[in-house]
């Protein structure tokens, strides 16, 4: 039996793993038409015991948003206690009560075109991860979902939809591997695509700082398509603020270095 983890996680959070918290695999994008993306990001920046590694990440595939993201957070929740290397299924309309949608066929159209960005969203690269005290290397090469199926036998759309994720996923899920996000407070930011992505990040770092990032930074490791500094400094103020007012973090914008630093 293939699960994500033992011992399943709390019915209030949603999990991801660290690496997808961490680039603009799921970025900021707002406008209607979609552009197919290639990003690809070498960089020895993971830690594991204060070590530095290797990390590796290549993605082809649409454009994926935050509400992409909130679709993936459900699908990872329905598996967090199943076999995994199985078919999974979740029920069109509970899905769509968790993430406050109505039942209307609009939301409907935006929840399957969704499924298939996922379906055809490919990840590659390298990661590092410690099992049993040793440190292992993991190479990759997967779509985030690898297959679903909505339909009935006769063509209408069906009220239980099924799905497969990647047996892959497991080596992602180890102890520290993965960020814990609170799913109500999530909900709380509403459209705040800013303040998503960064309540995102910093589910996968400490309250240390030492991944604090300059908000010239924040702009391409989240996908943001701004070209104007000042606006977008403005507008991450106001993100902040946001989280800070639903409970999930506090944080500011360092005057003199610009980077944005956890209380």
């Amino acid at each position: 039996m293939s699960k994500l983890i033992k011992k399943p996680w709390a019915k209030a959070v949603r999990c991801l793993p660290n690496e997808l918290c961490r680039f603009a695999i799921f970025s900021l994008g707002t406008s209607q038409q979609r552009e197919i993306w290639h990003l690809d990001n070498h960089l020895n920046v993971a830690r594991v015991d204060g070590e530095e590694t290797k990390l590796g990440l290549t993605y082809v595939g649409k454009e994926l948003r935050q509400d992409d993201l909130d679709v993936y957070l459900e699908l990872l929740h329905y598996a967090r206690d199943a076999d995994i290397s199985t078919e999974l299924s979740f029920k069109r309309a509970e899905l769509m009560s968790s993430l406050c949608q109505p039942q209307q066929s609009f939301y409907y159209d935006r929840l399957l075109n969704s499924m298939r960005r996922l379906s055809n969203a490919n990840i590659e690269g390298l990661i590092t991860r410690k099992n049993n005290g040793v440190i292992v290397h993991h190479r990759f090469n997967f779509n985030l979902v690898d297959s679903f199926q909505y339909k009935e036998l006769n063509g209408e759309m069906a009220r239980t939809w099924k799905y497969r994720l990647p047996p892959e996923l497991i080596e992602f899920f180890t102890e520290n591997g993965f960020a814990r996000i609170d799913h109500k407070r999530r909900l709380a930011l509403k459209n705040n695509q800013i303040a998503k992505w960064l309540q995102m990040y910093f589910a996968s770092h400490r309250k240390n700082n030492t991944y604090a990032i300059k908000v010239e930074t924040l702009i391409e490791l989240c996908g943001s398509n701004s070209h104007n500094l000042r606006s977008f400094r403005q507008k991450v103020a106001i993100a902040l603020k946001l989280l800070s007012a639903t409970g999930i973090a506090t944080a500011y914008i360092d005057k003199e270095t610009d980077r944005i630093m956890r209380k």
